[in-house]
């Protein structure tokens, strides 16, 4: 009978804490194609991506889909990005060499948005020859309000302009926090 007494509220206990406690899942994206130009004279390289990227997500689809409840929280977890053949002509082979670093940002892309635009990821060294590239994310910038708002990845980069075009496309890997 004293088993029974204790496991009653041990089961109550348990229950309680598990409808408060949080889950999850991650979510992986492709990153569509992007195109560095390429100039043989050379020049400073401002921007990595041609245009921002928009980072489409649709949660509630992605909650239902899994059957939890909503999301309460999105990180960004991994950010990979890869040279791509499309502008590799016969007897050229690309590489991240004309990058020395980069920022990745998230901002919103409502024009009257009161989200102050946030680096979420950064590279500070491309080793040489690298065809892929490993970004070190942000972990405390939640990308929620963004994806509500329609978040877009922008970015800043040194380096040079590469004597001709390199393509590349990527992968984010979010983590989505649900109750």
């Amino acid at each position: 009978m004293r088993l029974r007494l204790l496991s009653v509220p041990t089961l109550a206990l348990l229950a309680l804490t598990g409808c408060t406690s949080t889950g999850g899942f991650e979510l992986g994206i492709d990153l569509a194609e992007q195109r560095v130009d390429g100039n043989p004279v050379g020049g400073l390289l401002g921007g990595f991506f041609e245009v921002p990227i928009p980072l489409m997500v649709d949660l509630a689809a992605e909650t239902a889909a899994r059957d939890t409840g909503p999301a309460q929280r999105v990180r960004l977890v991994e950010l990979s990005l890869a040279i791509t053949p499309t502008a590799e002509s016969e007897g050229d082979t690309d590489d991240f060499g004309f990058l020395d670093g980069a920022e990745i940002f998230v901002e919103s892309a409502d024009a009257g948005s009161s989200l102050r635009r946030q680096r979420i990821a950064t590279l500070e060294e491309v080793p040489e020859g690298a065809r892929e590239l490993f970004f070190a994310t942000d972990p405390e910038v939640d990308l929620l309000p963004y994806i509500d708002e329609g978040a877009r990845l922008t970015s800043s980069a040194e380096g040079t302009v590469p004597p001709d075009d390199v393509t590349f496309d990527g992968r984010a890997v979010l983590s989505v926090e649900v109750l």
